[in-house]
């Protein structure tokens, strides 16, 4: 569906200012090439139009002498067609080419089919649209590549982690600059790229999936920010400052997190996480429960935020800084197939490899059930499924292992392949999960998710082979007796 761009009072000089000086305070345009990404929405198109000599127009006729603003050396555009609406995202397209073409800006256009039913359509477009974008600026060895997000999408990002979240990079958001990625509109409301565009005659597509009432971020765009603004007029503006000083907060406490996690580390084993972060993979518990609590606490909401994949919650940080004075040998999972191994004083960051799940998938989709004695061993889908009781605590060695509270099991384990609707309680965490996500945020491919080994008691999954165990599995200082469920293949244990 497409808007006009009718002609509108609004002044444009004040939507060009505003994105001069975000651009200038971050040096957002250093004058190379530049790929800007444009769906045909108000905000891209607006964005489409600056770039294309907008954000320079009259600066000349002004007398302002040399403009201090670089020119970017070209733009190239890039659209991504995921083909979600029909006919409608084939006119978005045509509105693009069009466009691009008026304004003798080259287009590259991006055929990205998206799966409705493979869960968040929302989030799995914006991942494949991001992938597209880092293909085409290597292709067209673009210096940065430049999207539309507004003020309203930095304030809707900020309440949605905030929600979902609430680790300090929630309250950050969205930075003017995010290595290749770059957002000049960022201090811009969405009214005025609308109005913008009304007033230089851009035409600008109007995506319904936007209003569908089903996206978290759809009610917070159309329900939670008009009531808040009305209650407290200026509030998204203020959230946006906000969002600023808690960036450069967090790039002020940077080195001290960096200097308590190298502090904790017994010797190396580091790798670079986001931010320039050192991400340890192993630390000292002694050490990080001598930090002060504050301190303590960032360092682990860090550490969390450092591992692509983990579920950055307050229950997830309680689980973590509760397992360092726990037991000598514990296990917490922290989603997206991270798991907390803790081995007297040594604690472990690992991560399941999928290809090892991937390795195990080597039978039939969908291998019929069958029953696990505790103890005993059977066979399911060629692999070799073993629960011994009685067994030594110690910090799993392999993701094939996991080590239980033996109260959890019933007599007779079954083992099956999983079913949609699936749900568990993971370890440290405070509600229910589906399982197809745990499978989503470990990157099994779905074509194999049917052939790895469900352990459940009951009604209820006890282990996700090799990815996820239950939080009512927790071994505990009640525990009396350790069990240990282990996968092995017919080329032996994982």
């Amino acid at each position: 569906m497409t808007a006009s761009g009718a002609q509108s009072p609004v002044s444009t000089g004040a939507v060009r200012a505003v994105v001069r000086w975000l651009c200038l305070r971050h040096g957002l345009l250093g004058g190379g090439s530049l790929l800007a990404m444009v769906s045909g929405g108000q905000d891209s198109m607006t964005l489409l139009h600056l770039l294309a000599g907008g954000l320079w127009g009259g600066m000349e006729e002004a007398g302002a002498g040399r403009d201090p603003l670089p020119r970017p050396r070209s733009v190239t555009c890039l659209h991504v067609n995921h083909h979600l609406r029909g006919e409608e995202s084939e006119a978005d397209q045509r509105l693009v080419e069009a466009t691009c073409a008026g304004l003798g800006l080259s287009l590259e256009v991006v055929h990205c089919p998206i799966d409705k039913a493979a869960g968040n359509v929302q989030e799995e477009a914006r991942e494949a649209r991001r992938a597209a974008a880092r293909r085409a600026a290597a292709r067209w060895a673009a210096a940065g590549i430049a999207t539309g997000h507004t003020l309203d999408d930095q304030v809707e990002t900020l309440l949605y982690r905030l929600g979902r979240y609430g680790g300090p990079a929630s309250l950050r958001a969205m930075k003017p600059r995010d290595g290749l990625f770059i957002r000049p509109l960022l201090a811009v409301r969405r009214v005025a790229t609308e109005a913008y565009c009304r007033a230089m005659g851009l035409d600008f597509a109007v995506d319904r999936g936007n209003n569908y009432p089903g996206y978290a971020r759809t009610r917070i765009r159309q329900a939670l920010m008009p009531a808040w603004e009305e209650a407290v007029p200026g509030a998204a503006e203020a959230a946006a400052r906000a969002a600023e000083l808690v960036g450069e907060m967090m790039e002020a406490v940077g080195p001290h997190i960096a200097a308590a996690l190298a502090g904790a580390s017994p010797g190396g084993g580091a790798r670079k996480g986001p931010w320039g972060v050192e991400g340890l993979q192993e630390f000292s518990a002694e050490r990080l429960r001598c930090l002060p609590y504050e301190l303590r606490r960032l360092v682990l909401h860090r550490l969390l935020e450092c591992h692509e994949g983990t579920e950055v919650t307050r229950a997830r940080v309680e689980g973590m800084d509760a397992l360092l004075s726990g037991p000598a040998c514990a296990h917490l999972s922290l989603g997206g197939g991270w798991s907390l191994q803790k081995h007297y004083d040594r604690v472990r960051l690992q991560r399941a490899d999928p290809a090892q799940v991937t390795h195990w998938a080597g039978g039939c989709a969908g291998a019929p059930a069958v029953d696990l004695p505790v103890p005993g061993q059977v066979r399911w889908n060629h692999l070799e499924l073993t629960a011994q009781v009685g067994y030594p605590l110690r910090a799993g060695s392999s993701v094939a292992e996991v080590f239980v509270d033996a109260r959890s099991l019933s007599p007779a384990l079954r083992v099956r392949a999983w079913q949609p609707g699936d749900r568990l309680r993971p370890l440290g965490a405070g509600g229910n999960r589906k399982v197809q996500d745990i499978f989503t945020e470990a990157r099994v491919p779905r074509h194999l998710r049917h052939r790895v080994p469900l352990f459940v008691a009951g009604e209820r999954i006890v282990w996700v082979g090799g990815l996820c165990v239950s939080e009512e599995s927790r071994i505990c200082r009640a525990t009396q007796t350790v069990s240990r469920l282990a996968i092995s293949s017919e080329t032996g244990m994982m």
